[in-house]
């Protein structure tokens, strides 16, 4: 059973452990024969490195010793759970040549900032290209203790390559203290700064074709890495550390500010003058943007009740609007509901005069049927008066005709 605890707690540049370091849980002396494979199986999980298609050959030049420590999402997982310091530089380049062609404002950025992006914000875009090994999880380099431990301090803080002693260019850093560019890293850094500090809010005279006069880029230049553009080169020149590093071209090798030894007596009074004026010119600089933040606050709160006052008179208007909407459609509404009623009464008027004529040709026919009945009833009572009155004549005459013979036979008798 190899022992693995010192490659959990060591730094993250460290050398495998050594196939000897065997540990035999009965305390038995070992064989010959159990010792070798023992020893073999140490080997294979000390230089087991986290990446797949691994570029480094145990024992070959390449192998150099050096590894960067690495953690892996497989509690389970059987490599060193780190990577040769060359595998890891490949990786780490590929990522940054992926990362640069994504990202639209990568050309802004220093190489420092874009690997701490890379393992930390960015890590879930490029997890892919990170399974490890063991084939059931994913391995991402611990690139903060590596920092920590000094490792980058004697590369470029750009490009993190090593850097030459003639090509050094110095830095002061506000997180892990001093460091070092190349030559060629700091020109592209100052042409970047350089850039920014002409179009981020700043109205400077760059010409027709929109490139920056000579006279006007070496001044720039020469105040562009002093605090009144600090704020502006704050993603530009962040460290792997986390801080900000500002270079120090003057310091260089063979840079234009003469040693302190042969300048002239006069010249560290100007020293001091030049010393005095960025005080003064940062005091001025921080009282101008606390006018010009109080300026901006007083002008995003009138903005903020003006468009309150907007938003107000709006809510009003859509309320007033939205009243007289209502107010339209309930008069035409009751509008509509009165026409149907007149309507409606009409109706029922043209049908109660419909049937008041029909009831009135009915009691018409009825009457004139009932006068018919009434005189066909008086003509069959007369037809039927006029044989009773004959009767009656007849009788009366007959009674005329008896008196008259009575009359006779009583004269007669007489």
């Amino acid at each position: 059973v190899v022992g693995r605890e010192s490659l959990s707690l060591a730094p993250c540049l460290i050398r495998p452990p050594s196939p000897a370091r065997i540990v035999l849980m009965s305390g038995a002396k070992p064989s010959k024969k159990k010792a070798a494979e023992a020893a073999e199986l140490a080997h294979k999980l000390g230089s087991r490195c986290c990446l797949p298609h691994c570029y480094v050959q145990d024992g070959s030049k390449t192998d150099t010793g050096a590894w960067v420590k690495a953690e892996c999402t497989n509690p389970s997982c059987d490599t060193a759970l780190a990577l040769h310091a060359p595998c890891f530089e490949k990786l780490e380049s590929s990522l940054l040549t992926s990362m640069r062609r994504g990202l639209r404002q990568a050309s802004d950025h220093g190489d420092a900032a874009l690997i701490k992006q890379l393992w930390t914000t960015k890590y879930e875009l490029y997890r892919s290209s990170c399974r490890c090994r063991c084939g059931a999880g994913f391995f991402r380099p611990i690139v903060d203790a590596r920092s920590s431990q000094g490792a980058v301090a004697t590369g470029c803080l750009v490009c993190t390559q090593p850097v030459p002693e003639g090509e050094a260019v110095p830095t002061s850093c506000d997180g892990c203290g001093a460091g070092v560019l190349h030559a060629a890293c700091y020109e592209r850094l100052e042409g970047r700064g350089l850039r920014l500090i002409t179009t981020k809010g700043n109205t400077y005279d760059t010409g027709h074709d929109g490139r920056v006069p000579t006279k006007l880029a070496k001044k720039l230049t020469a105040e562009m890495w002093g605090p009144k553009h600090a704020s502006t080169l704050r993603e530009l020149c962040a460290c792997a550390c986390g801080g900000v590093f500002s270079p120090l071209p003057d310091e260089a090798a063979g840079g234009e500010r003469q040693p302190r030894e042969s300048r002239e007596p006069g010249d560290e009074q100007e020293e001091d003058a030049e010393r005095a004026e960025p005080a003064e010119s940062e005091q001025e600089r921080r009282a101008s943007e606390a006018r010009l933040r109080a300026q901006k606050e007083q002008a995003a709160l009138r903005a903020l009740q003006e468009s309150d006052a907007q938003g107000e008179a709006a809510r009003r208007e859509a309320r007033r609007v939205k009243l007289a909407a209502k107010e339209k459609a309930k008069a035409e509404k009751e509008k509509e509901r009165a026409r149907r009623e007149a309507e409606r009464k009409a109706l029922l008027d043209a049908r109660r005069a419909e049937k008041a004529e029909k009831a009135a040709a009915e009691a018409a026919e009825a009457a004139e049927a009932r006068a018919a009945a009434e005189a066909e009833a008086a003509e069959a009572k007369a037809a039927e008066a006029e044989p009773e009155e004959a009767r009656a004549a007849e009788a009366e005459a007959e009674e005329a005709r008896a008196a008259e013979a009575e009359a006779e036979e009583a004269r007669a008798a007489e």
